[in-house]
């Protein structure tokens, strides 16, 4: 059985997820999104899931046969499928290795068998079909066994304040943002710049759906609450500390989870059910997720809150 490193599969990942950014773009620049609903008005799939989808497949594929993925859409992977680029995460390792780095840290090949892909397409496709482009995100997460282990979170057309306000928002004034995190090694893309805002169980932020809120909110009675579409937007807003906490109803899947958790267990974060267990994801694993916890710093405590 093939061994696969597991750098040259995140590196993969983040350039198809770049991919699915100007794909999306070339759909929103021609206009028809082909919009359908799946399950009903709130469960939407548009043609730029389903191209992305098959690009992303067809890619994976076209490099590791056999390679386990699950996605969102159910389409058959593109036949035309790019060369994915290798390179670029162990180049930045290897620029970024502090002499304190430990040197029996483990080791990156892992058996293809035991990995599981899980591929949003277009994670916010309700505000995509609105012009809210600021809340989509690209979410490829890489599952070793039952574990997130690696992942991409990529925004294609991040934007805020007056920008992020109009309707629809104009992609040509956004910039694009990539996360990706490895279990063991970090997360890149958070500006390590900004002050380290401590916030205590007291006065934390939370990230909370429009149309969902969360019943859990009460209980830890935040200071304030950002409401936005998307749950990998909301998982971003806690990646970068703008908020502290986001509690997910019974709606998401594993595809919408599994990147931003492996993003937040490579900076000592979480995403746990509300009993404090860690969302699983083997293959062949049920693919809804119960009620979540995502929490970067406070994740044990506020568990202990909620019970």
């Amino acid at each position: 059985l093939m061994d696969i490193d597991i750098r040259e599969l995140l590196s993969a990942c983040c350039g198809l997820a770049e991919l699915a950014g100007r794909i999306a773009t070339d759909v929103i620049v021609g206009g028809d999104l082909q919009i359908s609903e799946k399950e009903g008005p709130e469960d939407l799939v548009t043609i730029a899931d389903l191209r992305i989808q098959a690009a992303i497949t067809g890619a994976l594929l076209k490099k590791w046969p056999g390679l386990h993925i699950v996605g969102e859409e159910n389409v058959p992977p593109s036949p035309d499928a790019v060369d994915v680029d290798t390179g670029r995460v162990a180049t930045y390792i290897e620029a970024t290795k502090t002499s304190s780095a430990p040197e029996n840290s483990p080791g990156y090949l892992y058996p293809l068998n035991s990995l599981t892909v899980y591929v949003d397409p277009i994670d916010g496709t309700k505000e995509f079909t609105r012009g809210i482009y600021s809340h989509v995100t690209v979410l490829i997460g890489i599952a070793h066994n039952s574990e997130p282990l690696a992942g991409v979170v990529y925004q294609p057309w991040y934007c805020e304040g007056e920008l992020a306000a109009q309707r629809p928002q104009r992609i040509q004034h956004s910039t694009p943002r990539l996360f990706w995190g490895l279990v063991g090694f970090g997360l890149v893309g958070v500006d390590e710049e900004k002050p380290n805002v401590e916030r205590g169980l007291d006065s934390l932020i939370a990230a909370d759906s429009h149309t969902r809120p969360s019943p859990a909110l009460a209980i830890i009675n935040p200071q304030k609450i950002i409401r936005q579409g998307g749950c990998g937007s909301k998982c971003v807003l806690v990646l970068t500390d703008e908020a502290d906490v986001y509690f997910i109803g019974t709606y998401t899947k594993k595809w919408d989870t599994c990147a931003p958790h492996a993003l937040l267990r490579s900076v000592g974060g979480d995403i746990t059910d509300f009993e404090g267990k860690r969302l699983q994801y083997h293959q062949g694993v049920e693919v809804s997720n119960p009620k979540c916890v995502v929490a970067k710093k406070h994740h044990a405590a506020i568990v202990k809150l909620i019970q």
